[in-house]
């Protein structure tokens, strides 16, 4: 049986009822994983909040130690490479980006696409990219979707075309026309940041995006319909790099206790409903994304992606490991979208994602001696490291006791 936690609504009322499932998706998710992991059978403790997406969770969570035991190691460090990266390298300078390859190959005797789940791991055991095919359930993608057409429906102008960095936001790169289901452009939904380049403005408040601001009673239902994705994507934050997840987790109470902002209110009610430790989501909706870096995040922090929609033949290109991967509905990818090019090629049929990630100067002015996270390495995903303790008995309703049986995993590397 496992040891008793706090939740977040315990330790700070503060807390919402979207955050507090959230946290508890995550902790079911890491028993689920470390029994799977150990091949060992147990009983879990399901709280009454996350009854509802327990099968959900074990998918994720399964999804997850098949791509620990499917590993594509690199001959070289990964703060290696990030330290021979300007900062502004973004990926688009061929010349560039063919001296990087030359000093940093990527690994020999793999093949060149993987439609497996996998992890990439460095010569020192440091991970640098998580990739989960069939993650979400097919009955949690039809909630997103019925919820993403909803969401383009009632806010049509929410969605930007060219919106964005102009190698990755060019009109041309949306596929646009009046019989997509869902529309096309990028919306950015959050909850608390500096616009593009006042981070360090001294005196500069942060604030909902503008999209939240302009759309505010929209974006409050959409993320209340997709809570049940986020939570299961924030299970996934958890168990792949668990440093970052409560980074994250504590931004929420520390910027509503602590920190001046614009827009308190709507920030407040967008709280009410954010299942994500990310502060920042962006959907992105039929765009072909072209091979990049993400300049502006942590050096070492995951972004987190999830692809969804009615299409086929998705692949998500990483060039720097020398690799394709599929990339069809349902598949969570965490990596490290500063350091790794990474790119989407077009599908046949309509595709959105959500891509969370972080600002941090929002977290450097809600804490300002906090330390940017490091790579995880496999020694952080070892049962003995990822042990969490629950109390059950300080929530609302009675928990369903679960005896877990791992299934057999296929090991082959």
């Amino acid at each position: 049986m496992s040891s008793p936690l706090t939740a977040p609504s315990v330790l700070n009322p503060r807390w919402t009822n979207a955050q507090n499932k959230a946290w508890l998706a995550a902790c079911v998710a890491v028993q689920v994983f470390n029994s799977e992991k150990e091949q060992q059978t147990i009983e879990i403790e399901i709280p009454t909040e996350v009854q509802d997406i327990y099968p959900d969770i074990l998918l994720a969570a399964r999804t997850c130690v098949e791509a620990l035991t499917n590993q594509v190691t690199l001959p070289w460090e990964l703060r290696e490479y990030e330290q021979c990266l300007s900062k502004m390298q973004n990926g688009f300078n061929v010349k560039v980006e063919a001296a990087m390859t030359a000093k940093f190959p990527p690994p020999e005797h793999r093949r060149a696409f993987e439609a497996r789940p996998f992890t990439v791991v460095d010569k020192i055991g440091e991970i640098g990219l998580w990739h989960m095919p069939s993650a979400i359930s097919r009955r949690l993608q039809t909630v997103v979707e019925k919820a993403t057409r909803e969401l383009y429906q009632s806010a049509p102008t929410l969605f930007q075309v060219g919106n964005g960095p102009a190698a990755r936001c060019d009109p041309s790169l949306f596929k646009r026309s009046a019989a997509n289901v869902w529309g096309s452009g990028t919306a950015c939904l959050c909850y608390c940041w500096f616009q593009q380049g006042h981070d360090a403005v001294p005196g500069e408040k942060p604030s909902p995006s503008s999209s939240c601001l302009k759309h505010h009673q929209a974006i409050l239902k959409y993320l209340d319909d997709i809570t049940p994705a986020m939570c299961i994507m924030a299970a996934v934050l958890r168990i792949i790099n668990p440093s970052q997840f409560f980074q994250c987790f504590q931004l929420p109470q520390r910027i509503t206790a602590s920190v001046p902002v614009n827009y308190r209110r709507e920030m407040l009610d967008l709280l009410e409903f954010w299942a994500s430790p990310f502060h920042c989501m962006q959907v992105i909706v039929n765009r072909e994304t072209l091979n990049h870096r993400d300049t502006r995040g942590w050096a070492f922090g995951y972004d987190l992606l999830a692809t969804f929609g009615r299409y086929s033949n998705g692949v998500l290109d990483l060039p720097s490991i020398g690799l394709s991967c599929a990339y069809n509905p349902g598949t969570i990818t965490g990596l490290m979208g500063k350091v790794l090019i990474h790119g989407v090629k077009p599908v046949n049929g309509e595709r959105f994602c959500f891509a969370q990630f972080v600002r941090p100067g929002v977290f450097l002015r809600a804490f300002p001696d906090m330390k940017e996270p490091q790579p995880p390495h496999l020694l952080d995903i070892d049962i003995r490291a990822n042990t969490v303790d629950f109390e059950w008995d300080r929530f609302q309703g009675t928990p369903r006791t679960f005896t877990f049986t791992p299934m057999s995993v296929n090991h082959e590397l």
